[in-house]
């Protein structure tokens, strides 16, 4: 999209944001642990469960096909969605076919997005570290991403019963902020919101809202390549649609148990109070607590979040299948109000 263009699209923000409170109507009570999960008797629902940082090849794919395979088990899953970082590191073939090497398990409709992960880095060069690539290389590996696990496109929207999903990846050519849409993408997804706003909407993306995390755990979450990009129009769009009532995302390997996790004075985003749902790296490792006693570790379990959506609410629940259980302690809930 020509720049110009771009900016003539985001600038209809204004006018987007003075019809938001008219139209939508809805309101959303903040996260909180309900005395008891699950459909009453006869009460029907929609369910799916997200994988994120996947990072094949690792020692621990077998525990990531076991995973799958147990979520095959659960006849209830409408959809799997994986929020990026599918590769362990450059995105090469060799990768994308380890990668499929444990996704292709997944028996229900899945919904593949991309992560920094999986197309920023050359297939040529790692330079001992991380070498971005630039802006032909970027797209040539975002299409072959696209075509390898059959996506019509990147970033889109559905519905699943009253709710509006919408699935977006980091897509941008030039930046170098490690989780960032382009301008086509932007102005697609305001376009999308706008045309939704009479519907409870869930936000998938690899990168999490801004300050979403303990800024006194480690120190590269306060850096602007971790957070979703670019930040202030990103904040802006959110600002407009209060029918968001999720943003689901990866790529920080917070596990399970971390403050920014359960602790909903840290995962809520100041714009209308949307709770930002970090879900743990499928990878098996990552950061146990955000505190300085924290390092990247081994996680002791492989976690997985399941999301039920009900008339009237969003039910998060959290399964260990190291162990095949539910972790109650982690449930939480949002409520959709009528304003």
């Amino acid at each position: 999209m020509d720049k110009k263009i771009w900016q003539q699209a985001i600038s209809r923000r204004k006018f987007l944001g003075l019809s938001a409170g008219a139209v939508s109507g809805m309101m959303f009570s903040n996260l909180f642990h309900p005395k008891k999960v699950g459909a009453a008797a006869g009460e029907e629902y929609h369910r799916f469960v997200v994988l994120t940082d996947v990072h094949c090849p690792s020692e621990r794919d077998p525990e990531k096909i076991a995973a799958i395979e147990e979520i095959n088990t659960w006849s209830d899953v409408d959809q799997v969605v994986v929020t990026g970082d599918v590769v362990f590191d450059i995105g090469n073939q060799a990768e994308l076919n380890a990668a499929s090497n444990v996704l292709d398990h997944i028996k229900a409709p899945r919904y593949v997005l991309t992560g920094n992960h999986d197309y920023m880095y050359s297939d040529y060069t790692n330079r001992g570290g991380h070498f971005q690539c630039g802006p032909d290389e970027r797209a040539m590996k975002l299409e072959r991403f696209r075509k390898h696990f059959k996506m019509n496109a990147l970033y889109f929207s559905k519905d699943l019963g009253q709710y509006h999903l919408v699935y977006l990846s980091p897509d941008d050519l030039h930046t170098t902020y490690l989780t960032c849409m382009s301008p086509d993408q932007l102005a697609w997804l305001e376009v999308d919101l706008n045309d939704n706003k009479d519907k409870p909407t869930i936000v998938f993306f690899h990168g999490s809202l801004e300050g979403t995390w303990d800024s006194n755990g480690k120190a590269w979450p306060n850096h602007p390549g971790f957070m979703a990009q670019p930040k202030d129009l990103v904040r802006g769009i959110v600002a407009d649609n209060s029918q968001i009532m999720a943003w689901v995302s990866g790529h920080l390997h917070l596990g399970a148990y971390n403050e920014s996790c359960i602790d909903p004075n840290l995962y809520t985003y100041s714009e209308h109070g949307v709770p930002n749902i970090h879900n743990p790296a499928t990878l098996g490792t990552g950061y146990m607590y955000s505190k300085s006693r924290d390092g990247y570790n081994k996680y002791p379990a492989i976690w997985t979040k399941s999301y039920y959506l009900y008339k009237d609410r969003m039910e998060v629940r959290t399964y260990d299948h190291t162990n095949h259980k539910f972790i109650p302690e982690l449930d939480v809930a949002i409520k959709i109000l009528n304003k």
